[in-house]
């Protein structure tokens, strides 16, 4: 029995639309402000999305046919990232790998340095208190003790 023609060729199609994947090319990064902005080719028709990596691990799916993504990157975060393309038959190899690091102070200082600069300054101010209020002490009892040596 032999296939109708049409019917091949919907089959081949759909065999090549679901084959391997490139991977993304030329992905690029810019700094602006705190935001990391992602562009890249597509070299695909028939992905079913992508895979954005940051720092190795799996970040977000994207949808097909996306060439760019927004990341925020504040407080003096680094990141790398790479972008790989997926359908039903498996992931295409990951991008070039793009370094980005954003300017700022980095959010576990925020997060943990100035809490403990706050408690370190308190207690520097506690210290110098106790031991001006110690030499004040020591002060007037030298001075009670010269008083009672001039028998006044």
């Amino acid at each position: 029995m032999m296939m109708h023609p049409a019917i091949a060729l919907v089959c081949c199609m759909l065999l090549l639309s679901t084959g391997p994947l490139e991977a993304p090319d030329d992905l690029e990064v810019t700094l602006v402000d705190s935001e990391a902005h992602l562009t890249w080719t597509d070299p695909n028709d028939n992905e079913d999305g992508f895979w954005l990596y940051r720092d190795g691990m799996r970040y977000r799916q994207l949808p097909p046919g996306t060439t760019s993504f927004i990341d925020d990157i504040s407080g003096g975060n680094r990141r790398t990232y790479q972008v790989a393309a997926f359908n039903e038959s498996g992931e295409s190899d990951l991008s070039n790998k793009v370094n980005v690091r954003a300017e700022g102070v980095p959010s576990q200082f925020i997060k943990y340095g100035i809490p403990l600069l706050l408690i370190a300054l308190v207690a520097v101010f506690l210290l110098d208190r106790h031991s001006k209020k110690k030499d004040l002490e020591a002060l007037e009892e030298g001075a009670d003790e010269q008083v009672s040596d001039t028998g006044q």
